[in-house]
């Protein structure tokens, strides 16, 4: 299946690697894709988990609600994520990041400052994949590219 991401939209996915119900799909990785655009300095995008049974968690307040964000100074790109409501506690994590639209070289990833050697740049596709991450969805994590 073929798949269009918009300029400016941070998307996660979540395989769900022969899971067959939602409960068993809860600890199968993340995989935030985010589509920068020709010429977009920013993209958005969230990201909603609750426990999948229970009908009162939106009125609860039980669920977590992720924020991210990627913005660019012009020599560097820096994804952030934020936690708009921490009212269910996971163990989901990203274990990858797939940025579409890096049209120049990248020669350094920090990952919550740390540097990692961990990603490749396609410069035929224009796709920087960071992989091999686990980044907890439930505490704010900060990815830095140039």
């Amino acid at each position: 299946i073929n798949a269009e991401y918009g300029g400016g939209r941070i998307i996660p996915l979540q395989d769900p690697l022969g899971s067959m119900t939602a409960l068993d799909s809860r600890n199968n990785p993340y995989q935030l894709v985010v589509s920068l655009g020709s010429g977009s300095t920013i993209s958005t995008g969230s990201l909603y988990i609750d426990d999948g049974d229970d009908l009162t968690s939106l009125d609860q307040r039980k669920y977590l609600d992720v924020y991210f964000s990627c913005t660019s100074n012009g020599s560097a790109y820096k994804l952030a994520s934020s936690i708009l409501t921490s009212g269910y506690q996971t163990s989901a994590f990203a274990n990858e990041i797939r940025v579409l639209g890096v049209e120049k070289s990248i020669s350094s990833v920090l990952v919550n400052g740390q540097s990692t050697s961990s990603f490749q740049w396609d410069p035929t596709l224009s796709v920087l994949t960071i992989s091999n991450q686990r980044l907890l969805l439930s505490s704010p994590f900060t990815v830095i590219w140039s």
